[in-house]
């Protein structure tokens, strides 16, 4: 989990292949992370969650989550060599969930109460 992360943000436009970050990102950080792999019957699931306290968000109508993975060190194992433009010290949207995509249905943060987002992301073998 060191270097990635989650997002919320309040962006109304729809993911595009020159998607490269959220459209309004809230850049504050969540209060806690934490990740979990596990093999279900058939399936090899990644999980990612972020928890932000009470309090720690605005008052913000959620329409886009985004998921900022750090690929550099993986990719480097396979050779891989960053060109002139890329910043391998950071992370880089991995993937976007939007209200625009249909997605899900935009909510307004309960600023009085904890939000936990889980992502999970699931490989099939058949």
């Amino acid at each position: 989990k060191a270097g990635s992360y989650m997002r919320v943000g309040t962006g109304g436009s729809v993911t595009t292949g020159a998607t490269t970050t959220l459209t309004a990102q809230q850049d504050t950080a969540p209060d806690g992370q934490s990740g979990s792999v596990a093999t279900p019957a058939g399936t090899y699931r990644i999980s990612w969650m972020a928890t932000w306290n009470a309090g720690t968000l605005p008052a913000i109508t959620v329409t886009e989550v985004g998921l900022f993975l750090y690929f550099y060190a993986v990719l480097k194992t396979f050779g891989y060599e960053p060109n002139s433009s890329s910043n391998p010290a950071s992370a880089t949207l991995f993937s976007r969930l939007s209200e625009a995509d249909g997605d899900f249905s935009s909510f307004a943060i309960n600023t009085a109460v904890p939000l936990t987002i889980e992502w999970r992301l699931l490989f099939e073998f058949v």
